[in-house]
């Protein structure tokens, strides 16, 4: 599964960008953050320039996918959030 976010120009060449993993109980999980994919997610999510990338997705990626962008001066801030929902084959 490709998990897209995009920003605009104004948050500058590069900026923070951070996603966090809502599971279906509410407990959440920061699965990139400062420029790398989070050590227990790196055998299965690649970072790409506009998203993530979940290889081998299951049902347990069910959830809501948080990207979290500010520019480095902080004065832009964003968030858009994806739902994934895959289903048992």
């Amino acid at each position: 599964a490709d998990l897209l976010c995009r920003h605009s120009p104004g948050f500058g060449p590069n900026p923070d960008v951070a996603w966090v993993f809502i599971k279906q109980d509410g407990s959440r999980e920061l699965v990139y953050n400062n420029g790398q994919v989070i050590e227990k997610y790196r055998k299965r999510i690649q970072r790409f320039p506009w998203g993530l990338r979940i290889n081998e997705t299951s049902v347990k990626d069910n959830g809501i996918y948080k990207c979290m962008v500010s520019s480095q001066d902080g004065s832009h801030t964003d968030e858009a959030e994806i739902t994934l929902n895959m289903r048992r084959k």
